[in-house]
């Protein structure tokens, strides 16, 4: 093998490794950030609102449909900041400056559930109010871990999904124009998806352990999550990677074999071309 497609096979993996391990890491965080993780850290670290007895359900429905009589409506109704502020006026207690939406119609038959989704979207809403940064790197350049809890974060991991399928899709076709022969490009891939494959278990076993003592019944869910999605697709890339391998293996010894014995027949005259 030249010296050009030696160097366009390692280039080649190299890119295949580094866009499968940007792909399900990025969709990994993509899955565990946004409204939907604040909604799990909420419900672990405050079990207690997945809990509420019946006296506290009627007080946090009577505290719900103060705010629907509030604004006059019987239906789905949204609380502006505005409004939020003219609440913390009257109270005399600091409101955050934020939007709730919810539906009055169920505020009688809400449950525990329910009361524990709101208070999930009020975090939600929260951290979303302390972003002054409009974009994923801007935010954490700066400090502002919350834009882990925003769409912001979730839609720049998508992005980054599709930026490494794309890094991924070029290492794989710099391996096929740099060995063209199929064995020889399954014994290449097949390695590639091992590396990355033992790469990420590694991840999902490790990921658990850098995570402070305290922290760890607040980050549960979205660990537990976080390892589940790698470690799945740790082991399905050892899989494959294992079965690619032993075909480019099989594959290269059939035709090493086959091109033995044509070279032999021809060497004792075995073939005629009259």
């Amino acid at each position: 093998m030249s010296a050009a497609r030696t160097a366009g096979k390692i280039f080649g993996i190299l890119l295949l490794i580094i866009g499968l391990m940007t792909v399900i890491g990025s969709y990994s965080m993509s899955q565990v950030t946004g409204p939907e993780a604040i909604k799990s850290v909420v419900s672990s670290s405050i079990p207690e609102l997945t809990q509420l007895n019946q006296s506290q359900l009627d007080v946090a429905r009577s505290g719900l449909s103060a705010l629907c009589n509030a604004t006059g409506s019987t239906g789905v109704t949204t609380i502006t900041p505005e409004m939020m502020q003219q609440i913390s006026q009257y109270t005399g207690q600091q409101v955050p400056n934020i939007s709730l939406t919810f539906d009055c119609a169920k505020v009688p038959t809400m449950t525990a559930s329910d009361i524990a989704d709101i208070a999930s979207n009020v975090a939600s809403e929260v951290l979303k109010s302390q972003i002054t940064c409009s974009d994923f790197i801007t935010c954490i350049s700066q400090g502002q871990i919350a834009v882990l809890g925003t769409t912001i974060a979730t839609q720049f991991f998508m992005t980054m999904v599709y930026v490494g399928l794309l890094i991924a899709i070029i290492g794989l076709v710099i391996i096929i124009v740099a060995l063209r022969d199929m064995p020889s490009i399954l014994k290449a891939i097949g390695p590639a998806l091992l590396v990355s494959g033992i790469m990420l278990l590694i991840a999902s076993l490790v990921a658990p352990n850098i995570v402070p003592a305290q922290a760890q019944q607040i980050a549960a869910p979205i660990l537990g999550k976080l390892t589940s999605i790698t470690m799945m697709a740790g082991i399905a890339l050892l899989v494959i990677g294992i079965v690619l391998l032993v075909a480019g293996i099989v594959t290269g010894k059939k035709g090493g074999a086959s091109a033995s014995t044509l070279k032999k027949r021809r060497s004792k005259g075995e073939f005629s071309f009259d």
